[in-house]
């Protein structure tokens, strides 16, 4: 029957988001919804929307943030009202993700929700995937890597184990950003071996977009270029971790090439994409590094700083050192050495 069918396509299509084949995932949504009456089938219609603002988070459309964000929301009130826990934790965890550039705050809370609605209803999946959200916040904040190593464990522990390669590879990328390069090397190349093994395309993707910073913090410019090749033939360059490439790889090589122009304009050709298609990264460099930049050229002030400070993304660790840095300059030019010593201070401690 038409519903059975419905339920059909959704499984096909998170089985697809999961492998990171999201264009297939897509085309089953597109089959879902054409299936879908004007009225009721209530269960599958939230069903569809959760999967959906999850494939809308890696999609082509420009405002894909918001897309995910709206067919989210709509889908845990759905799932409440229909007493649906499982699509209910399915889709606040794609909220919990989306909203983290706005408000880290709000993003905890859907995760800890999760949590507890997992936790009652005995749903281990969600619960990883909770455990996850929780981790990769801690992470992103304070660059505590403890709740993503405990994700990773309880996710191998109960049989997730696309969840923990997830998890694994985001400790990968940890581990180049505070400068571990033989610890980082180590984890990517197991992770990669792994996950193109068992057909993971977006953690395949992600390892390699790592790959590429780790060649790129090293100021391997060669490796960096091969990753980046290996990167873009696998589909990276239209994915979301394409931000990450340029920013944390190939902006941070010019930079230690002491090529600061081609950093900026590098930069800037990256802020101008991201401000036409909304992206679910923010360590890239537009939250922090191209502030401090800008500050250092003179064509940002004060105004810049508070707007960049004052969100969210600008107060997540990586972005948070670049505009303590960017402070200290903007005090030193004021005149106030007390203050921009201050500043670097805590630039240093983050």
């Amino acid at each position: 029957d038409g519903a059975r069918q419905i339920r059909v396509h959704v499984r096909l299509a998170w089985a697809a988001q999961v492998a990171g084949r999201w264009a297939e995932g897509f085309e089953q949504v597109a089959a879902a919804r054409a299936l879908l009456p004007e009225a009721g089938l209530d269960e599958e219609s939230v069903a569809v929307d959760a999967v959906d603002a999850y494939l809308s988070m890696s999609g082509p459309a420009p405002d894909r943030v918001r897309r995910s964000e709206e067919l989210a929301r709509r889908a845990v009130d759905g799932a409440e009202r229909i007493g649906s826990p499982s699509t209910a934790c399915q889709a606040l965890y794609a909220v919990g993700f989306v909203v983290r550039e706005r408000d880290m705050a709000e993003s905890d809370e859907c995760f800890r929700r999760m949590l507890d609605s997992a936790a009652d209803h005995r749903l281990t999946n969600w619960r990883n995937y909770a455990l996850v959200g929780l981790g990769g916040n801690a992470w992103l904040s304070e660059a505590d890597p403890s709740g993503l190593e405990t994700a990773r464990a309880e996710a191998l522990r109960t049989g997730g184990i696309s969840l923990a390669y997830n998890a694994e590879a985001v400790l990968g990328l940890n581990s180049v950003l505070c400068g571990r390069f033989g610890e980082a090397e180590h984890r990517l190349d197991a992770c990669y071996a792994e996950a193109s093994r068992i057909k993971l395309f977006a953690v395949s993707r992600y390892v390699q977009m790592a790959q590429a910073v780790l060649a790129g913090h090293r100021g391997d410019r060669r490796g960096m270029e091969s990753a980046l090749a290996e990167f873009r033939r696998d589909g990276g360059d239209t994915g979301p971790e394409a931000p990450l490439a340029r920013g944390l790889a190939q902006v941070f090589c010019s930079l230690l090439e002491e090529d600061r122009d081609t950093a900026r304009a590098e930069l800037e050709t990256l802020a101008a994409d991201q401000a036409r298609q909304q992206s679910t990264f923010h360590l890239a460099g537009t939250h922090g590094l191209k502030l401090l930049l800008d500050v250092i050229a003179g064509d940002a002030g004060w105004d810049e700083h508070r707007r960049i400070a004052a969100g969210a993304a600008g107060g997540m660790r990586w972005n948070r050192q670049f505009v303590l840095l960017a402070e200290a300059v903007l005090h030193g030019r004021g005149d106030a050495p007390e203050a921009a010593a201050t500043a670097m201070h805590r630039a240093a401690q983050a």
